[in-house]
């Protein structure tokens, strides 16, 4: 079967605040590590204390790496899966009881069989091949447009 991938839209704060973390923890990462190869005393435990820090600072620091660069729909073999980072979801297609483009907020939202909704967060250039996407996996989803009126 054919692999579809969307990109993972972002807005404006969440960067800021990816940013934000990324910096904070490399700061953090730089000085825990920096203490601990600067402190004498290799038999007390705050040189182990500054590097187990240092290493979860850094561990963070990758995580918010791949969050920030690795953030994905696939629609492919019956199923779509989010990938953010180093997290995955995976849903079966046939869960998806509609998806509807709401033109007021310019959102897409699917609609699962549980009741529950989730919006998608791509480009709204990409609304139509998403959509096309899902429809050649299963056809029997239906498109719907919601309107200023609609709302």
């Amino acid at each position: 079967m054919e692999k579809t991938k969307f990109r993972f839209r972002y807005t404006t704060l969440v960067w800021v605040l990816l940013a934000a973390l990324f910096l904070l923890l490399a700061f953090g990462t730089a000085k825990n590590f920096y203490d601990f190869l600067s402190t004498k005393d290799i038999d007390g435990m705050r040189p182990w204390f500054s590097f187990a820090v240092s290493a979860l600072s850094f561990l963070l620091l990758i995580i918010t790496l791949s969050v920030a660069v690795y953030g994905k729909y696939v629609v492919a073999d019956g199923s779509l899966t989010l990938r953010i980072g180093i997290f995955s979801v995976k849903t079966d297609i046939s869960e998806i009881v509609q998806a509807s483009h709401f033109k007021k907020s310019d959102k897409l939202v699917l609609y699962f069989k549980n009741g529950k909704y989730s919006v998608v967060v791509i480009k709204p250039e990409e609304y139509s091949a998403f959509f096309d996407a899902l429809k050649k996996q299963n056809p029997a989803i239906p498109f719907v447009v919601e309107n200023e009126e609609n709302n």
